[in-house]
């Protein structure tokens, strides 16, 4: 399960310097995404020399999205695209429930700003309603 899917905000726009007719069965496009989602971990340790570990993260993640559409008809489409990753802004809080250390040591704070290309593909089959 891919929390990131559930929220997406996703714009395309239609490549017009190929060509400008509309009844065209192949149309590539470039597109981009936003994914936003946010994480919480808690964990209660087996052992009971560890400390609870507490993580949250927020994470901003953007896609660049090439790809085309094949039109069968003027509402029923099949799609495929290559989302290449632009990067991945996260804020990370750790925080530790150790009584051994000061309280402003407990919790830190990082921000990450992560370059990950991974290859994806996808395929994807439409309707215009």
């Amino acid at each position: 399960f891919n929390p990131a899917s559930l929220v997406r905000i996703t714009e395309g726009i239609r490549l017009f310097f190929i060509s400008k007719k509309n009844d065209m069965k192949l149309r590539p496009y470039i597109g981009s995404s936003i994914a936003a989602y946010y994480r919480y971990s808690h964990n209660k340790p087996m052992v009971a020399n560890i400390y609870k570990p507490t993580i949250q993260s927020f994470v901003l993640g953007a896609d660049l999205i090439p790809g085309c559409n094949y039109y069968f008809t003027q509402r029923i489409y099949l799609g495929l695209s290559f989302p290449v990753n632009i990067g991945t802004l996260a804020l990370k809080q750790n925080t530790t429930d150790n009584p051994h250390i000061p309280e402003k040591s407990r919790k830190t704070t990082t921000y990450d700003y992560d370059f990950v290309n991974i290859l994806k593909l996808r395929l994807s089959f439409g309707v215009y309603l």
